[in-house]
């Protein structure tokens, strides 16, 4: 059980709002998912990761590593385990060359080992289902010729049609040009939630919006920032937020204009 969060911006930008000043920051979401966080980003052209074991709200680096993160797409995640010990290799984003991955939900590890062929799980360093579910999609879009929405498309089938132990199959995924956001849980649907906010500061009008928001949104404004932002949770409560509709795929390109698509 765990919340993401994703952004993809028309330049690089800074995450230290959403992180630890936002009304639902990710700080304050890891009050309840402590067991771990983590942050991914692309640097001149190429993923880099930080992670922790501990909780977002006790991090001594926390502060300090978002400060200094800045990139046109983002991918964090703070972690309640529910496969997988308490480890650096288990924690949330993945990164596998050029492609990060977080997962929110559970979906039967003995499962996927059977249906990963070898090359993609001598890949995996750690014990969790979710870097089963991520090296499960990089196979299905590798069997579909590179085509990753394929390959997610692919992926979800055979587990909803043949898992018989799964349960939020939620996450949001990198290739380093385009951000894609997936949700579907058949239990507990209203914890297994996903949101996406088109952010433009200068089309918003800011007398609705509470001084903490305004502040944000002035700042972006002069920078002339635009970002699409996917959330577990609605971070804010006076912005747009919609909520992705179960078995619903979202993928946003430079363009910032998300597309769904019904692909359940």
């Amino acid at each position: 059980m765990c919340r993401l969060f994703g952004l993809i911006a028309n330049r690089p930008v800074d995450v230290s709002f959403s992180f630890y000043e936002a009304p639902r920051s990710l700080r304050l979401q890891s009050l309840v998912h402590k067991d771990g966080w983590g942050i991914a980003w692309y640097e001149a052209g190429s993923a880099r990761v930080y992670k922790e074991v501990n909780a977002l709200f006790e991090s001594r680096s926390g502060h300090s590593v978002i400060r200094k993160v800045r990139s046109n797409i983002i991918i964090a995640h703070v972690r309640l385990k529910t496969c997988g010990e308490r480890k650096i290799e288990n924690t949330h984003p993945f990164v596998y060359r050029n492609f990060i991955f977080a997962h929110n939900g559970h979906i039967d590890r003995n499962w996927l080992d059977t249906v990963l062929e070898d090359e993609y799980k001598r890949r995996i360093v750690g014990d969790t289902d979710s870097e089963r579910y991520f090296h499960l999609i990089l196979q299905e879009a590798d069997r579909h010729g590179g085509d990753l929405s394929a390959g997610i498309r692919s992926a979800v089938g055979m587990i909803i049609e043949n898992c018989r132990e799964y349960r939020g199959l939620n996450f949001v995924l990198s290739d380093g040009m385009r951000l894609y956001a997936f949700r579907y849980a058949p239990v507990d649907v209203y914890y297994y939630s996903l949101y996406y906010l088109e952010r433009a500061p200068s089309h918003r009008a800011l007398h609705t919006v509470s001084k903490q928001t305004r502040m944000l949104i002035e700042s972006k404004a002069v920078a002339g920032e635009r970002a699409v932002i996917i959330s577990s949770e609605r971070m804010t409560e006076d912005e747009s937020w919609k909520e992705i509709p179960l078995g619903a795929l979202v993928t946003v390109d430079s363009s910032l204009t998300p597309r769904l698509e019904e692909i359940l």
